[in-house]
Order: C-alpha cells, then structure tokens, then sequence
C-alpha cells in the first residue's frame, strides 16, 4: 500500500522536473542574447582554456583547471575572440530573423495585393443585387409577425374584458378607433371600459339623430393600447375553398368591425385618453357579446377583420388573394375568441 502523501510527493518532483526544464531553456536563450562575451571573461580570469568549456544545460562546466602557458594564452585570445564574433554574428542573426521583411523576388505569387476597381463594382454590384432579392422577403415576414402579434394582442383584450364582465356582474365594452374601416392610418387603438353602476348604459336601445356619450358612465380597465402597422378592415366573404381562412363561418357586415363607412358606428361612442371610440364589442356579466348596440344585438359570430399596413397603405389584397389576413370572431352567445389566417 503506498504511504499517505506520495502522490502529492510525485507530483512535487514532477512539477520541480518540469520548472527545471523551463529553466534551462530560458538561459540557453538568455546566452545566446547576450553573447559569450561574460563566461569568456570568467574563464579567461580562471585560467581555463576556452576551447575545452563544456556546456551542460544553464550552467557553464569547465573540463580542466590547468594554467595556460604563454603559447597557449596567444591561441587562447584568437580562439576567444572568434567565438566572441561567432556569438555575436548568431545573436544578430536571432533578433533580425523575424523582424526583416523580404523582398519582393522572394515573395513570390503569395504577396497580397488590392483590389482593381473593376472587381470592386462586380462586387458591390451583386451584393446590390441580393439585397434587392431578399428585401421583399423580409418586408413579408415582418408583415406576417406584426399582423400576428396584433391579432393575439386583440384577442386577449376581448378575453379579459369577457371575464371581467363576467367575474364583476357588470357590462364592459371593448373600443376600436383610429385606423378603422374607411379611415387608413397604420395604428389602431385599443381601450377597455366597464360601467359603472353595473348596467348596458342604455346601449341595447337605437338612438334617432344625435349620438350619445357614455364615458361619464364607465371606468377605464388599463390604459389605451396601440398596434402598428395594422389596419382593421373587411376580409371578404369566405369562398369555402377547403383552407382554413375561407372556410370560417360567414359573418354578417353589420357585425364586422372593420366594415367601411360611417354608416356602420355606433350610436354610442366613449373618450378614453383623448381618443374617441366609435366602434366596440359589449360583453354582458353572462359573457354574451354585442357589435355596436342598438338594432345589432347577439349574433352567431362577430368578426374583427385584421390587414397589414405599410405607412398608410394596406399591405394585402382579398382578391386576388395576396399577403397576410387575419378574421377574428367571437361566438355571440359564448363569447368564445377564435382566429383564422391566410
């Protein structure tokens, strides 16, 4: 059995083996930098021949120790000094080796040159080129991510005023505004209010000439919220293709938020943060959903109509079929939230 500590013992003398080597190294390097000029002169002083010096690893060992006679001394100075400029024209030699830069003969067919200004135009002329290919490629996907994001966004501000009505015995309304129907602007507003006293407001009831306002009556539920680069719009009439988008149930155009004209807002309009909301879906404390009030009241379905937008310019066509579309219905009597793309 080996005794407690030997590893850690080998693995001392390993790295002890190890530094000695390094050692070794750094001196033969450090020699050859400065010359042989100092151990010259130490044997010199010594008595020892130059010739007979032996070298063994960083130290400097001497084979004789016996005094020089005249003769001797003469060979001795021309010996040292040959060995003097040997040192001298290596350790030369060594600094300058990684430093000169050679010539172009020696270079060869590896020297780098520039570029002609021939191939430069080549160049930037595909890379101009790529960039107009790839452009609209990428003009689509960030339509379809923003046409996604909005429509998710509207469906959950049509959840949590469903289950807020529903979880307070209360009526609350969700209002669309800005770019509506006829009105093309790239930004829709969302807000969400509730009643006050629990009750529709009156909003089950047509009104003749002048349109009511109800914000005295209701309370904000968060803040007005924005969706860039969409549009609520009309989608079409679903042509049963067998697709998924064309194959949603038909929803009447009193009934879509996104219909065209003035026609189609409601008798009772609300203020939330300086906006005016002229369209919304009601939901009652049992969940069911209203477009609008007055002669629209609970329908199969009820559908929000979304359309990408460039600017103030609509980013998709329903026929012919082109670009990203979504319809978002909600079940009247459920209140239950489904969307369907193209």
């Amino acid at each position: 059995m080996a005794r407690p500590g030997s590893a850690c013992v080998q693995r001392a003398v390993c790295v002890c083996v190890a530094a000695n080597r390094c050692f070794k190294g750094f001196i033969l390097k450090l020699q050859l930098l400065v010359g042989a000029d100092s151990y010259k002169g130490e044997a010199k002083n010594s008595g020892v021949h130059p010739d007979r010096q032996v070298a063994s690893g960083p130290l400097i060992l001497y084979a004789s120790a016996t005094p020089m006679t005249t003769r001797s001394d003469q060979t001795s100075e021309v010996g040292n000094q040959w060995s003097a400029d040997r040192f001298g024209a290596q350790r030369a030699s060594y600094l300058t080796s990684d430093l000169r830069t050679p010539p172009s003969t020696e270079r060869g067919s590896e020297s780098v040159r520039g570029f002609t200004l021939l191939e430069l135009f080549i160049v930037v002329g595909m890379v101009g080129l790529l960039l107009l290919l790839i452009a609209p490629a990428f003009t689509t996907i960030k339509g379809g991510a923003d046409v996604t994001n909005a429509a998710y966004t509207i469906k959950g501000v049509l959840d949590i005023a469903r289950t807020h009505a529903k979880a307070q015995n209360t009526y609350t309304w969700v209002g669309f505004a800005d770019s509506v129907g006829s009105n093309i602007t790239g930004s829709v507003a969302l807000a969400i209010i509730a009643s006050k006293d629990g009750s529709d407001l009156g909003t089950s009831v047509n009104q003749v000439g002048n349109r009511v306002d109800i914000t005295t009556g209701v309370t904000p539920i968060g803040k007005v919220m924005r969706l860039d680069n969409a549009h609520l719009g009309d989608t079409g009439t679903p042509t049963n293709d067998g697709t998924d988008f064309e194959s949603r149930p038909a929803v009447n155009i009193n009934y879509r938020i996104g219909a065209a004209g003035s026609t189609y807002n409601s008798d009772y309009y609300f203020l939330a943060q300086g906006t005016q909301f002229d369209r919304w879906i009601r939901f009652s404390p049992r969940g069911e959903a209203v477009v609008k009030g007055g002669s629209t009241q609970i329908a199969h379905y009820a559908e929000v109509g979304l359309l990408p937008t460039h600017g103030t310019a609509i980013a998709a066509t329903i026929n012919p079929a082109s670009g990203n579309l979504v319809a978002i219905q909600i079940s009247g009597f459920a209140g239950n939230v489904r969307i369907y793309r193209r």
